[in-house]
């Protein structure tokens, strides 16, 4: 158990769920309809393409902007993008480490998994590619690149089954579905569970600027304002994690305390930590 990490993590996304699935922008940035460009006459044009909505459900489409994970190995905070996923996901399965976020079981991890899925399956469709010009590639060589592009394609979709099925295994923390499992009826009640409420709740501070906002924020190049509320978020999950391990109560703005169960695997590696390395 001594070996064993921990690992809290939070990511941004490059775009809401009530962004355009076709130009990433809000509807109040486009014409008139709705169209996603300007139009002419009675009506759009057929190609023209009208606003809808990513939605929550398609995960991948809403992008990564910035993500942060804190290892208490090394009590150090690191940043992750897109470019970093498979990495990240790669030392997960690699050293088994306890994995806590808030609604990342549900949101965060399913978003990771589905960008590295979606970049798995431009290698299964990808075509080997010519130089303009040179001679065609001889066809050995294009059964090789193709071949190639394939065996990638299969290692990633086999670590995102690892990384899902690792999700739903005891390693897998979710702080809000511990506040749902322990008050079922609190699901239901806008605004009441969220990390900003809980975490001002137990006096952990709010949020300068709401989450809502940081998709737009990191468009617009305020990249300091993604990071830093990217930061916030994991270390006051790393203050609820610890307050559960302790067997604190977590409190509500509704004044109602919830103490969120711990698994005993997770409970025996917290009380094997040095004091010292505890907390963000």
């Amino acid at each position: 158990m001594n070996n064993i990490d921990c690992l809290v993590l939070d990511a941004e996304t490059l775009f809401s769920a009530d962004d355009c699935r076709h130009c990433g922008t809000a509807l109040s940035h486009h014409y008139a309809d709705g169209a996603c460009v300007p139009w002419e006459g009675e009506r759009p044009e057929d190609d023209v393409t009208q606003f809808s909505a990513i939605g929550w459900h398609n995960r991948p489409a809403l992008g990564l902007s910035i993500g942060f994970s804190y290892w208490y190995g090394t009590r150090r905070m690191e940043p992750f993008d897109a470019t970093g996923v498979e990495t990240l996901l790669t030392r997960i399965v690699q050293e088994e480490p306890f994995v806590v976020g808030f609604n990342h079981a549900e949101f965060d991890m399913v978003l990771l998994r589905g960008l590295l899925r979606r970049h798995a399956d431009t290698l299964r469709l990808a075509k080997p590619s010519y130089v303009p010009g040179a001679p065609d590639m001889p066809a050995s060589m294009e059964e090789f690149a193709t071949a190639e592009a394939f065996g990638r394609y299969q290692s990633l979709t086999d670590l995102c089954d690892r990384v899902k099925a690792y999700c739903q295994g005891p390693r897998c923390y979710d702080v809000l579905l511990e506040i749902w499992s322990a008050d079922p009826s609190s699901k239901k009640v806008k605004g009441l569970n969220g990390l900003d409420a809980i975490a001002r709740a137990n006096g952990l501070g709010a949020t300068v600027e709401s989450g809502a906002l940081m998709p737009q924020y990191w468009r617009d190049g305020k990249y300091a304002s993604v990071i830093l509320h990217c930061m916030a978020d994991v270390k006051r999950t790393v203050l609820l994690l610890e307050m559960a391990l302790r067997g604190e109560p977590l409190q509500r703005l509704d004044y109602a305390p919830v103490r969120l169960a711990v698994p005993e695997a997770l409970q025996v590696w917290w009380d094997m930590q040095p004091r010292r390395q505890r907390g963000a």
